[in-house]
């Protein structure tokens, strides 16, 4: 072993000696950690000599340095030797960390020279070892996401010492059950992964996402006016949780409802955690009104995909007739003649339109067909009845929405004055100011809006008469009943005086006996439509009965 110029390798020798003679009580705990590296130190903490266990360790030779410069760079803060046991991270020759127990004792010589011997004890393959352990401990395996237990640590440590404002989003994908039940657990799992790996890398920094339990996911967030906020995390979450993601050759709809939870002083990781959950299950609650999942699970939402890009579905049209029976609008019913279902219905479409997010793109369907188609229809007397379209995915707070209805107008060259548009009164009763001016723009060029279900959305009055609509459909549930029904009978008059107060055509539906007709047409109802007159029939049908209308002999 190669001595400073002031020293010789005896103090080493010396200290190594002890060591081995275990002749001192205060090196017995030293001489148990082997093989150790050992450095003798002067009073200015400089290296005066080390062992060849401490040289192979550090792949150098360290003797003259000071004691700190051992350290790795990010520790270089930190003194070597400050407690009489520590954990130092020690820098390798190549640069690579070297984890160290460290533990040291003063001594002197036989002469009486005062030295600091220093013991090294390797733990750096404990340390990856406790790492793995602590991170599958903390992680989830699936996703690799932290799992509960790591979110928790680390809302923990942020709460304890925060660098801006905190939140949590609390995450629950939406009917995942059916991803398991149609395509088995490990596409589920799948799924799960590629949702992880699109939140790993498209969130914002300062963002760690968490996988809960199942197909719960939490993304924290430790500085939120980085993210512009609470409500813009919650859309760029959002945006990255309602998707279509493909999946085993297919495109799956996946959505999310989500809960956002602020940290407020003084609470606690858990009640953090807790906070978001409730407000996750608010806002599932309030989404229970969508369609819910098909029980024909994927398989029919990709044929759906497929008709719609094909134009694979058809439009049936069933007449609404004016007090002297002329047909002046027709509803636009949609059908879908699957090759294995058969005919199927709005009950069995419009539900796995909504499951996979494809209500707006059928309504665009829709309403391109039936303008194209409307632009036919001629009576004998030369009238051009109009055509309402139901909307439940392209609505009036849609972004492009006026331009899209514009578009569809412009390309079938129909007058506007034909084209009526069906939205449910729950959804026009809470629709904002701006598209309430789109709704005002539009019925400026001529489209007229129609309330369906009119009566079953409990709307005030002061609401509705501020609403843009000249149109309200009187729900079919108060018409079937009003011949048996006084309660049904005196709702049903007091909706025709209302409409007819406030300059409204009314426009009653469900009508299917005389009785039922003659009542409406003495309270004064403007139209009327139902299976007494027509069912929905093809377009080339519908054309016929315009040529030689059957509701005349039901008059």
């Amino acid at each position: 072993m190669r001595g400073t110029p002031n020293s010789s390798g005896a103090p080493l020798r010396q200290a190594e000696s002890l060591l081995e003679a275990r002749s001192e009580p205060r090196f017995t705990d030293l001489f148990q950690l082997t093989p150790v590296g050992i450095a003798l130190l002067d009073r200015d903490d400089r290296i005066l000599d080390a062992n060849a266990a401490l040289r192979d360790l550090l792949g150098y030779q360290p003797t003259g340095l000071g004691a700190a410069e051992l350290l790795h760079p990010a520790e270089r803060s930190h003194e070597l030797v400050s407690e009489e046991v520590g954990h130092r991270l020690l820098a390798h020759h190549g640069g690579e960390p070297i984890h160290c127990e460290v533990r040291s004792a003063d001594s002197a010589d036989r002469d009486g020279n005062r030295f600091r011997l220093v013991v090294f004890q390797d733990v750096t393959e404990q340390h990856h070892r406790a790492e793995t352990l602590h991170h599958q401990a903390t992680h989830d395996h699936p996703t690799g996401l932290l799992n509960r237990r790591g979110v928790h640590e680390l809302l923990v440590t942020r709460l304890a010492d925060p660098c801006g404002e905190i939140g949590v989003l609390y995450c629950d994908l939406d009917n995942f059950k059916r991803i398991n039940e149609s395509l088995g657990h490990e596409a589920g799992d799948e799924l799960l992964a590629g949702l992880a790996r699109r939140l790993v890398e498209e969130l914002p920094a300062g963002c760690t996402p968490a996988r809960l339990y199942g197909d719960e996911f939490l993304v924290t967030c430790t500085d939120l006016s980085a993210c512009g906020g609470l409500d813009a995390l919650t859309s760029v979450v959002s945006g990255l949780l309602c998707a279509e993601i493909p999946l085993r050759g297919r495109m799956i709809s996946i959505t999310a409802s989500i809960g956002a939870a602020l940290a407020r002083e003084g609470v606690t990781a858990d009640e953090l955690i807790r906070q978001a959950d409730v407000a996750m299950f608010a806002a599932k609650q309030r989404g229970r009104n969508s369609p819910p999942a098909s029980p024909r699970g994927l398989a029919l939402e990709e044929d759906l995909r497929e008709a719609l890009l094909h134009d694979g579905l058809q439009l049936h049209y069933q007449p609404i007739l004016d007090r002297a029976g002329n047909a002046v609008l027709a509803e636009a019913l949609v059908r879908w003649p699957h090759p294995e279902q058969g005919l199927l219905t709005p009950d069995v479409i419009l539900p796995v339109a909504g499951q996979a997010s494809l209500l707006a793109d059928l309504d665009r369907w829709v309403l391109r067909t039936a303008l194209r188609e409307a632009g036919a229809w001629r009576t004998p007397d030369g009238r051009q009845p109009g055509v309402t379209i139901n909307l439940a995915g392209l609505r009036p707070d849609s972004p492009h929405f006026e331009a899209e209805v514009s578009t569809a107008i412009a390309n079938s060259s129909i007058d506007p004055h034909r084209v009526v548009l069906e939205v449910v009164e729950t959804v026009l009763v809470d629709l904002p100011a701006r598209p309430r001016q789109v709704m005002r723009r539009l019925g400026e060029r001529g489209v007229r809006f129609a309330m369906d279900d009119f009566g079953t959305g409990y709307s005030s009055l002061a609401r509705l008469k501020d609403l843009p609509t000249q149109i309200v459909k009187l729900d079919r549930r108060f018409v079937t009943g009003m011949a048996s029904d006084p309660t049904d009978l005196g709702i049903v008059r007091a909706i025709i005086e209302l409409a007819r107060a406030m300059d409204r055509m009314c426009v009653a539906e469900g009508v299917e006996t005389r009785t039922v007709r003659d009542l409406l047409t003495g309270l004064g109802a403007d139209a009327q439509q139902g299976y007494l007159f027509s069912r929905p029939v093809p377009d080339a049908e519908f054309r016929a009965l315009l040529i030689d209308p059957p509701w005349r002999t039901a008059r």
